[in-house]
């Protein structure tokens, strides 16, 4: 059928084939032909004329679900307004919901638990009741006599012409909206939600779904009818009434995530007729999602639908093959916009509110709040959520926009937190939510369900010890909750949707384990380590406090990660000479931890605080064959195989290198020319999206990725709090890498980027990687002699940083090589790594550059450069001291370090007698053979025992 859809629909299926059946119920009763649905639609609506019932007049409909409640429904739209209630509210809820609707007249199957009739009574209602017998078909409904109140001319909740239904919202924030939907919204949506399943009339639905929500009024009612296939109404969701639907040969069916987890979980098998599964309400999981697909062997279709739009608004494809993971799919009716606070138009893959425009959405609520109503504006609906679009169309959702959890002024949607606790195997359901705070203004907790027989109850805490240390490195410090609540169940609508604000109402009243009031604070103790003691009191000091014990955790007595990055910088500037980072505080958020940490980690400072004079180290021993063959088996990759994306990226430019280098020199070299952009490190060739990025370096070592969003200030202009809104909404969309590439090529322009990340030569499918995504990138092989770049190496202390990224998160924190050793064994794998992958790429494609070189002629070099470039050469390359901000040499914030080398400006020009300094430091080789060979191969061939000056710029 090509005609558009309407009530004579019907009547032209009911000519078609009128001997098949159109609804049918779970019960031993007889269907309903196609031959009598359409005049016993009409029969019930004629009916409720002769009481009065006017084209305007609200029917209020307590019915259980059932195929009578969808009869009467679709007569009461075609004579009236039809207005479903939820026919298990009890007699209070009702009361509310009636003088809210201020119906008409009220439609009613007596035996409820609340007695509408009754309620309706008190009211001045009319009631018609509804009955019929389970001997006899769904067509044997009969309704009663009683007048219908006359619709007044001056009616508050007057709906707009051609409104046919009122449903009230979920009620997920506050009290229920009124939602008017029209003829043109409601067949509109029948026909979006048709073509984006494919239905036909062989098709036949399960409708397991509350009738009172747009899904099992509209969606499996309409849907199914109009499309000239049949509907079997089996009621109440469970397992039984599932597998008594399954009896009648459905094609499809539509569940919320928490009935597929049911289906899931009692191995509940699908017919052989079902086609799929369709999931809507609520979030599906993807480990759920993959279950149930498994499990059932039918394709899961998620769908992103609201009552303000009559239900489905996009949707996943059929073929799992084209589906996208996570994504809500595609538009299959109703114009989609993201849009940033101020209403512009966000770019691809970014996260703004998802507005609508579009025959499905409802002119806007009835006798709302300002505020309410605001949001059904000039440039479309506002629907709260927040979303990205890709290239492709797909739409992710990542969150509410009333959700975020503001903590310490970190904007922190809750959605990530409950994702990564419902990854756990013992988690079956879980939420956080936002709770008030003295100092962070707000805090976050969870409540989890723990599935059945996971844990005794007298393991709990051993249960949820488990629990916060599976987090911590999926979350880090700055997303873990603070508190974690067993709880029976999380509270949900009856349509599955998450009511985080009754979570923040049940444990507001608390007390909280935070820092301690000032009362109390007196009674605390200084630690009695003198190394802890002195920690105390530089964290004390950053946080405020008149005293700070030895076991307090500095983020759990308030302290922001702004503030980790002060204390850091606080007591590197007591000790200049020596390099401690953020990180530090992360990992030992204790005084007590803390003193641990500075007495492994960096004994110069601890024998400095305590007075004590510490030995030098002379040790320096040749790493063998076993010990870089022990480092490869250690080594992690952080990307997994290499899955090419669509068009590739514009070409740029990767400077390959180990640490410690002169990278930093080189790009703040090459910032200075206008036809290149050189940020500080970005991180994101070596990673296949932002949260696999963020996971492997964790909340510890997150300071180290402040790269981005500093490259994102630099070619946007904005603040370095607008660049990390950015940056944090792409990591809770899980952007992959190449669509973050796409976002800073778009804007820089014409300026080429040059990338200088030196973990990208740690593995060689990250450097295979930049050949499959970019168009013909150009590669800069920068070395530096073995000793200058382990001098400097250890000298930064970089093994801190670098073992953990070398290993990832799961691996063994406990470096097992001493820092010279591993500084040695970086320089020999990167470089190894680099000159096999460069061999296989052109040579017009490709220039090694010497860090001797650099700095001893560097003009010559950056001409070098510009030849291969095809660019012309920029005198600005020779003062790569100029303009910090412009070259991107400067923190993300004032008291950021900068990516690379925080002592870079302690320098004050280019100095060539920085490449010599290592011939003072050592006084006989320790290279390995392969190192060594290695180093020839690359023209550093001088060693210690033929150096004649035994004399850096530190980058």
């Amino acid at each position: 059928m090509n005609e558009p859809l309407s009530w004579a629909t019907l009547d032209y299926w009911r000519r078609r084939k009128p001997a098949d059946a159109a609804i049918l119920t779970t019960a031993a009763r007889p269907p309903l032909l196609w031959a009598d649905l359409p005049g016993l639609i009409a029969r019930i609506a004629e009916h409720l004329r002769m009481q009065g019932v006017a084209q305007s007049a609200r029917i209020a409909i307590a019915m259980p679900p059932g195929a009578e409640t969808a009869l009467v429904t679709l007569a009461a739209m075609q004579c009236g307004v039809a207005a479903p209630l939820n026919p298990e509210l009890t007699a209070l809820e009702l009361a509310s919901a009636m003088r809210r609707l201020r119906p008409h007249i009220l439609i009613v199957r007596e035996g409820l638990p609340g007695r509408p009739e009754a309620v309706a009574q008190s009211l001045g209602i009319p009631t018609l009741a509804a009955a019929w017998s389970i001997d006899d078909g769904p067509g044997g409904v009969q309704l009663t006599s009683a007048q219908a109140r006359a619709v007044a001319g001056d009616d508050a909740l007057a709906a707009p012409d051609g409104t046919r239904l009122i449903l009230q919202t979920s009620g997920t924030t506050a009290e229920p909206k009124l939602v008017p939907l029209t003829e043109a919204n409601l067949f509109a949506s029948a026909a979006a939600l048709m073509r984006s399943l494919s239905l036909t009339e062989d098709d036949r639905a399960l409708n397991l779904l509350s009738q009172f929500h747009i899904g099992g009024l509209w969606d499996l009612i309409a849907a199914p009818l109009f499309s000239g296939g049949s509907v079997i109404c089996g009621g109440v969701f469970s397992v039984a009434t599932y597998r008594a639907g399954c009896e009648l040969a459905p094609t499809w069916v539509q569940l919320a995530p928490s009935m597929i987890h049911a289906l899931v979980e009692t191995k509940a098998p699908a017919p052989p007729t079902l086609r799929f599964v369709r999931s809507v309400s609520a979030p599906l999981s993807m480990a759920l999602k993959a279950e149930a697909q498994t499990r059932l062997g039918r394709p899961i279709v998620e769908i992103y639908g609201m009552t303000e739009t009559a239900g489905v608004i996009t949707s996943n494809p059929l073929d799992p093959a084209q589906q996208k993971p996570g994504s809500v799919g595609v538009s299959v009716g109703p114009t989609i916009a993201v849009l940033d606070p101020s209403g512009r138009p966000v770019p691809i893959g970014s996260s703004g509110e998802v507005v609508l425009r579009g025959p499905q959405v409802s002119p806007g609520y009835l006798a709302a709040a300002a505020g309410d109503a605001a949001v059904f504006a000039a440039d479309g609906f506002h629907t709260g959520d927040l979303g990205r679009m890709d290239e492709d169309g797909h739409l992710w959702l990542v969150g509410r926009s009333k959700d975020l959890i503001n903590r310490g002024g970190e904007m922190i949607g809750p959605a990530e937190i409950d994702a990564a606790a419902l990854s756990l195997p013992w988690i079956a359901d879980a939420a956080a939510f936002a709770a008030p705070h003295p100092t962070l203004d707000e805090e976050i907790e969870m409540a989890v369900v723990l599935k059945a027989g996971a844990q005794p109850q007298t393991a709990l805490e051993t249960t949820l010890a488990a629990t916060r240390d599976a987090l911590r490195p999926l979350l880090g410090y700055g997303r873990m909750p603070a508190r974690i609540h067993v709880v029976q169940a999380v509270p949900r609508t009856p349509g599955g949707k998450l009511q985080r604000h009754l979570l923040a109402e049940q444990f507001s009243g608390l007390p909280r384990a935070h820092v301690a009031p000032a009362a109390d604070r007196a009674a605390l103790a200084w630690p009695e380590r003198p190394v802890a003691r002195w920690v105390a009191g530089v964290w004390a000091s950053v946080l405020d406090l008149s005293v700070m014990g030895a076991g307090e955790d500095f983020f759990q007595s308030g302290g922001s990660s702004l503030q980790a990055a002060q204390a850091a910088a606080l007591i590197q500037s007591r000790f200049p000479d020596q390099m401690l980072y953020v990180s530090s505080v992360y990992e030992a958020p204790t005084p007590d931890q803390q003193a641990d940490f500075l007495g492994e980690h960096y004994p110069e400072i601890t024998a400095r605080i305590l007075g004590e004079t510490l030995r030098p180290d002379g040790g320096l021993t040749h790493l063998g064959e076993a010990d870089q063959m022990r480092f490869a088996r250690l080594v992690r990759s952080p990307l997994g195989p290499h899955v090419a994306g669509g068009r590739p990226i514009p070409p740029a430019i990767f400077i390959l290198s180990p640490p410690r280098s002169g990278s930093t020199l080189l790009r703040a070299m090459m910032a200075g020319h206008d036809a290149l952009f050189a940020p500080p490190e970005l991180y994101l060739l070596s990673h296949p999206d932002l949260a696999a990025r963020r996971d492997w370096y964790g909340r510890a070592h997150a300071s180290q990725l402040e790269g981005l969003p500093r490259a994102f200030m630099g070619a946007t202009g904005c603040s370095a709090e607008e660049a990390q809104a950015v940056v944090s909404e792409m990591e809770r969309d899980n952007l992959p890498t190449a669509d973050v590439y796409l976002r800073l090529q778009t804007a820089i322009g014409e300026r080429l980027l040059v990338d200088k990340t030196p973990f990208y030569g740690v593995h060689p499918s990250v450097l295979t990687s930049a050949e499959a995504t970019f168009e013909r990138p150009i590669y800069i092989h920068l070395s530096r002699h073995p000793y200058g770049m382990i001098r400097s190496f250890d000298q930064a202390r970089l093994g801190q940083l670098w073992w953990p990224r070398l290993t990832g998160p799961d691996g063994d924190p406990a470096c097992p090589f001493a820092s010279r050793q591993l500084a040695e064994l970086i320089w020999t794998h990167i470089h190894a790594n680099t000159v096999t992958f460069l061999q296989g790429v052109p040579a017009d494609r490709q220039i090694h550059v010497r860090y001797e070189a650099l700095v001893g002629d560097p003009e010559a070099t950056a001409r070098r450069l510009c030849a291969t470039l095809g660019l012309p050469f920029d005198p600005a390359m020779l003062d790569p001291l100029a303009d910090p901000s412009g070259r991107m040499t400067d923190g993300l914030r004032a008291e950021s370090r900068m990516i690379g080398d925080p002592k870079f400006h302690s320098h004050s020009a280019i100095d060539p007698r920085a490449a010599d300094q290592w011939k003072t430091a050592y006084d006989r080789d320790f290279l390995s053979s392969r190192a060594g060979a290695l180093a020839n191969a690359l023209g550093h061939t001088e060693r210690v025992d033929a150096a004649d000056d035994r004399v850096e710029f530190d980058v």
